[in-house]
């Protein structure tokens, strides 16, 4: 146990990117500090790795309380794998009498938010300009169930899975750039609306306190094009597109670095999105995750991978705690 707790101190685990980098050098290790790097390394491993990690960490945890105590390794066994990580932390638990208790919630201190099919209604404009730019290069055009399909893979993955049902197609990438160019210039309130009562909720939002940023898998100078057509750069702190994080959602790197930029813990913060990469995202990521019924996906989708899934802006209200308007 000693020189588990030893090499995780002077561990260095790297995440791809400028500046992405993460350091675990405390007198001590807890949970809640490495739990956000380890589930984003876990992440990127195969499947048959993440097993053999999830069950190293079970048996240090073992370890720990033949020792007395391990509460850091108890965390990382049941993180460090998403739900296969909790339940075997839970088993080996309660086999021995003993089921830990979640600690309470942390406050939230900061909402993230992905944009299209969540903040705002933008899918004439993604859809006509996918067709846009399809048709210009002869490719076939597609349906919008199509369009809505692919909405949750990143610009040039999706193009990829237009043309040919392969996400890694190498015409994805020059398709993509294409399409950002286009679908940039013509952001506006009114190819881009806000989602009726949602200017509302961020304007309630920032007068209680809470701060706020965004992560989409479209470029981040579309994200930063629809924050301004709304007047709402001030309000958000940390505005982020898939080509600026070192991998695109459902990889949790581009939420951990909201987080970084705020300087928040993934806890203190919860992600809203529409699409299962946005679930997936913040699970592994660590932090409360909220899906929205009214995006892209079906309901039945987006309750899948999402604790909570919410029907309606008011419904929102209510999850992040804000006052509801009173009908009468």
């Amino acid at each position: 146990r000693s020189r588990a707790m030893s090499l995780l101190r002077e561990s260095t685990l790297p995440s791809k990117g400028r500046g992405r980098w993460r350091c675990l050098r405390s007198g001590s290790v807890d949970a809640a500090s490495a739990v956000p790097v380890f589930s984003s390394c876990a992440a990127r491993l195969p499947r048959s790795f993440r097993s053999a990690l999830v069950v190293c960490c079970c048996w240090l945890c073992l370890l720990g309380r033949l020792a007395g105590s391990a509460p850091g390794l108890r965390g990382l066994a049941f993180s460090s794998s998403g739900r296969l990580g909790r339940g075997l932390a839970v088993a080996m638990a309660a086999s021995s009498g003993t089921v830990p208790a979640p600690g309470p919630a942390a406050p939230l201190r900061a909402v993230l938010w992905d944009v299209d099919g969540t903040l705002v209604e933008s899918t004439n404009l993604g859809f006509e300009g996918t067709n846009s730019v399809l048709k210009k290069n002869g490719y076939p055009e597609i349906t919008e169930e199509q369009y809505k399909d692919g909405s949750r893979f990143t610009t040039p993955a999706r193009f990829g899975f237009h043309v040919s049902g392969d996400t890694t197609d190498a015409a994805g990438p020059e398709l993509g750039r294409q399409f950002d160019e286009h679908y940039v210039a013509l952001v506006s309130d009114r190819t881009a609306p806000m989602f009726p009562g949602m200017l509302e909720l961020l304007r309630d939002l920032k007068t209680s306190g809470c701060r706020l940023g965004a992560l989409s898998n479209a470029c981040g100078a579309y994200v930063r094009a629809v924050m301004a057509v709304h007047r709402l750069e001030a309000d958000f702190e940390c505005q982020l597109g898939a080509d600026e994080v070192p991998a695109g959602k459902p990889n949790p790197d581009g939420l951990l670095q909201c987080c970084a930029a705020l300087g928040l813990r993934p806890e203190e913060c919860a992600y809203i999105g529409d699409a299962p990469t946005d679930g997936q995202a913040a699970e592994a990521a660590g932090m409360r995750g909220i899906g929205v019924s009214w995006g892209s996906h079906s309901p039945e989708k987006v309750a899948a991978v999402f604790p909570e899934v919410v029907n309606s802006v008011l419904d929102l209200r209510k999850a992040l705690g804000l006052e509801v308007a009173n009908p009468n």
